[in-house]
């Protein structure tokens, strides 16, 4: 079998408090999404997760509950042109990301 589009079962949106000591404030937003990975390399369309995609990416990361329960960092890659998260790590089961994107 080879990598597939998965969809978030849980989707959150938190708005992080923020002040501008220099510059223009910029609105900085956290996502947490948890999915089910079944094969290495699977992804998440995030503009299907969250609804748009003119944010600006500023981290990602995130973390595999197996079925051993054990806690693996998930590997994340980011592909701009198609506008998708990577979960490139070998661990297959519950994952939970968090993503901070900076909203326009």
């Amino acid at each position: 079998m080879t990598a597939t589009v998965i969809t978030p079962s849980v989707v959150q949106k938190t708005y992080i408090p923020s002040t501008s000591k220099t510059g223009t404030p910029i609105r900085l937003v956290r996502y947490y999404l948890k999915v089910t990975k079944a094969y290495q390399s699977d992804w998440v369309l995030l503009e299907a997760a969250i609804g748009k995609t003119v944010n600006s990416l500023v981290e990602a990361s995130g973390i595999d509950i197996d079925s051993s329960g054990d806690m693996a960092q998930e590997t994340l890659t980011y592909d701009d042109s198609d506008d998708k998260l990577i979960l490139g790590g070998a661990t297959v089961g519950t994952a939970h990301v968090f993503v901070i994107m900076s909203e326009a």
